[in-house]
């Protein structure tokens, strides 16, 4: 026991360190503050990480952040990535990526609506292209699991599951071996790099279809011919030049045009764009009768001022962030439904840990909804909401900490989707009130 307590000790102290930008803590078998359940020569697990003389629960994704962290040179373990995502077990990917200076790609858009053989197709032919691994997972029906799609070896995916405690990285397993998850329930994947290696831009063209990088046309050189000597033109070779690239905006529901990023009026020099069509195309698909021309006229402002009014926010005729914000609310209300199944685990204040004798943790869960990307969970002492508190999570459940004892808490949650680099969200949950005694 005193040498469990010892290393515990030893491991949290690392951890601290190294969120100072000490690297103390590594990866060797032979490490000390490499700590797992099972074995002491494992590599990484989701097991047996103590906080607060509290189990730290469902850990995957964190554990998965900390594989691939650690392939790209980062000396990390699941409870350093822990801590940085400040002490949730739900990945804030944005979060992550400042704290570690990597870029995050979180991208469900691209599995949805393929087939398991599809969807394993696609990881496959992209793994080659990130040697760290691809963090990939879903929904299985009793909960959520991520795993580390790391290579293809005679045309099989292996990964690194947290779920089953490794002697190294690189001990791979199959998929038919992967804690509860196949082909059918992964559902998205997130990718990790380092800044310096990322050299190639997703793009698409106009016509929404990719493209090589362009090409530069070939210099024509004129030649004065020599007197008295014919000189036969060779002929330049026609090069097509590509039509110029553009960004591919995540979850853009009308891809083949930007999203604005300008408020779009109705002005006397009219203006015209690009991503007028895309608002123009958005209100067509939403009901409206609307010409696509790419010219903010005024039929446009009638037509945004209508969509204003039915949506009962400020009716001025002018396509602002709120106005763009609520139409990608309305393109989106198929997946972004109201939450629902929102409760309380009635042991959650008395099994969970008392960090002190005067702060609780209480468990939130709620029915998960596969279409979306995340969830806001909001809570305050008081039912307006006012001062209150906000966290996110990937998953449908989530521990809140330092709640008062024998205080009253009001709790909702929202889903959202990350359209281009906002956060795009469904309506609240119905309110469920919670009271942390002791």
């Amino acid at each position: 026991m005193k040498h469990k307590k010892k290393r515990r000790i030893a491991l949290f102290v690392a951890s601290v360190l190294a969120l100072q930008g000490i690297s103390s803590v590594g990866v060797q078998p032979d490490n000390p503050y490499c700590l797992c359940a099972e074995e002491s020569d494992c590599w990484f697990s989701q097991k047996g990480w103590i906080y607060n003389g509290v189990e730290l629960k469902s850990l995957c994704y964190v554990t998965s952040y900390a594989m691939v962290l650690q392939a790209l040179g980062k000396s990390v373990t699941p409870f350093t990535v822990y801590v940085a995502n400040g002490y949730s077990n739900y990945c804030n990917h944005s979060r992550i990526g400042s704290f570690f200076n990597v870029k995050v790609t979180n991208n469900k858009t691209l599995l949805a609506g393929k087939s398991a053989a599809e969807r394993e197709a696609y990881i496959k032919s992209i793994l080659p292209n990130y040697p760290q691994g691809i963090i990939v997972g879903g929904n299985y029906g009793g909960g959520t699991h991520y795993v580390v799609a790391k290579k293809v070896v005679d045309d099989t995916i292996y990964f690194n599951d947290p779920a089953r405690a490794t002697s190294a990285e690189g001990c791979c397993i199959p998929i038919s071996s992967v804690y509860k998850l196949t082909w059918a329930n992964i559902t998205d994947f997130t990718i990790i790099q380092l800044p310096e290696q990322i050299d190639n831009t997703e793009v698409v063209s106009q016509d929404n279809t990719e493209t090589q990088p362009q090409v530069e046309a070939t210099e024509e050189v004129l030649v004065t011919p020599t007197p008295n000597v014919t000189v036969v033109p060779t002929a330049t070779p026609t090069v097509t030049v590509a039509p110029t690239p553009r960004i591919v905006e995540n979850n853009n529901p009308i891809p083949e045009y930007p999203i604005p990023k300008r408020t779009l009026k109705y002005k006397k020099t009219t203006m015209t764009g690009e991503d007028i069509k895309w608002l123009e195309t958005a209100l067509k698909k939403l009901g409206y009768t609307i010409d696509v021309d790419g010219r903010f006229s005024k039929e446009d402002k009638k037509v945004v001022k209508s969509f204003q009014t039915k949506m009962k926010i400020s009716a001025d005729g002018e396509a602002g962030t709120n106005t763009i914000q609520t139409i990608l609310k309305a393109l989106f209300a198929n997946k972004l439904k109201k939450v629902s199944g929102l409760k309380v685990s009635k042991q959650s204040a008395t099994q969970l840990s008392k960090t002190s004798s005067k702060t609780m943790t209480a468990f939130v869960q709620w029915k998960h909804n596969n279409a979306v990307e995340g969830y806001e969970i909001v809570y305050a002492t008081n039912k307006k909401f006012s001062n209150a508190k906000k966290k996110e999570t990937t998953e449908n459940e989530l521990a809140i900490t330092n709640l008062s004892s024998n205080a009253s808490y009001y709790i909702k949650v929202r889903a959202y989707i990350t359209v281009g680099t906002t956060k795009v969200y469904g309506n609240y949950s119905n309110v469920k009130r919670l009271k942390a005694e002791q």
